[in-house]
């Protein structure tokens, strides 16, 4: 049985969490009321996973976050208020101290999205409870706002050691010039687009669209913490934005990103269509319309995450002569959905989080050469 240490100051939601992880069959080894409290528990009760409040009296829940990733590494949940705008600024720096996910409060239990928030918060703990987390030593107090975009990119959090991957596919030939880079990511991918975009220069001119499952309410700040941590704009895409060299373009909540063309200019367009296997975004989608819209002439990466979303779409680029990539499953906080793209056979390159900066700067130089 998966064991829970909930930190949270509000007695009405530490009781309400409590509640929800009993129901669902975990165990709730303890409460901790603020950041001192939730370093000592997690030393003396060792959890599987720990829920993580940001605002608390006291330590906060950035430092305690930091001194448990130093003393006792355990996969950490922030559990933050999705609508609170300084909130969401300050859960997102977590992931620089080891937190491995971040979900929304749920609501009270007579609000209607009480159910979904309840599911998606079970989800996320049940998935990390079995990450593996490593020590991180550091000093000092959590990092202030990031600097301008002119100026050297901040510290980004470190890719994970590689781990070796059987029957990973050789590295192809050159190909067209690309005009596009898409990306999926879901549980992990925060940190992982961290290190990624933070590894790119400011001479990577390819446009990037990225579908990131976060919890609603999420995806602005995500886009926000992620331009302190890279030298691109990262932003949400709005329906007809054009696609622009050394930006980023994430899908909002609850719709379909997806690419076509006006004119020269390859363009975002945001879709209602259903969800494919429950999500909406789905990166299949994005990717179907990449291989429509740029065939041969685009990359396709696959990041960590639970699920397989994206593996038929990046098939559809694949078929194309797309360069589809996938992060190394052993490093990923989740393994799923690149395994299941590798297992798929749908993928060209097969690489560690910290080689895939300097491969895409690598397939842009190369690829425009040939």
């Amino acid at each position: 049985m998966v064991s829970v240490l909930i930190v949270e100051d509000s007695p009405s939601m530490a009781l309400l969490l409590q509640e929800i992880f009993r129901q669902a069959g975990l165990y709730v080894a303890g409460t901790a009321h603020d950041g001192k409290e939730a370093v000592a528990l997690t030393e003396r009760l060792h959890p599987d996973v720990i829920t993580m409040d940001v605002r608390m009296p006291g330590m906060d829940g950035i430092e305690a976050t930091r001194l448990i990733m130093e003393r006792a590494p355990t996969p950490i949940v922030v559990v933050s208020a999705a609508l609170d705008d300084p909130e969401l600024h300050i859960s997102f720096r977590a992931f620089a101290y080891g937190a491995v996910a971040v979900v929304e409060k749920p609501p009270s239990p007579n609000h209607a999205g009480f159910a979904a928030a309840s599911r998606q918060l079970i989800e996320t703990v049940r998935a990390m409870a079995g990450v593996r987390v490593i020590r991180r030593r550091q000093n000092g107090s959590p990092p202030a706002t990031p600097p301008a975009a002119e100026a050297p990119a901040p510290a980004v959090p470190q890719a994970p050691p590689a781990s070796p991957l059987s029957a990973a596919p050789p590295a192809r030939k050159p190909g067209p010039a690309p005009k596009l880079l898409a990306i999926a990511a879901s549980t992990g991918g925060p940190q992982a687009l961290a290190v990624l975009l933070g590894g790119l220069p400011d001479t990577f001119r390819l446009p990037i669209v990225v579908v990131q499952h976060i919890s609603p309410g999420f995806v602005g700040g995500l886009t926000e913490w992620l331009t302190g941590c890279c030298r691109l704009r990262c932003s949400v895409a709005r329906d007809g934005q054009p696609l622009l060299p050394g930006h980023v373009m994430f899908a909002p909540d609850n719709v379909h990103l997806e690419v076509d063309t006006e004119g020269p200019l390859l363009v975002a367009t945001l879709s209602s269509r259903p969800p494919v296997v429950r999500h909406r975004p789905s990166a299949t989608p994005l990717f179907d319309s990449v291989a429509r819209t740029c065939g041969a002439r685009a990359i396709g990466l696959v990041m960590t995450g639970m699920g397989c979303d994206g593996t038929d779409g990046l098939r559809h680029m694949h078929e194309r002569g797309a360069l589809t990539l996938a992060q190394s499953p052993g490093d990923c906080v989740v393994p799923n959905m690149p395994q299941a793209a590798v297992d798929a056979g749908v993928v060209d390159e097969v690489l560690p989080l910290a080689q895939l900066p300097g491969r895409l700067v690598a397939a842009q130089a190369a690829l425009q050469e040939s």
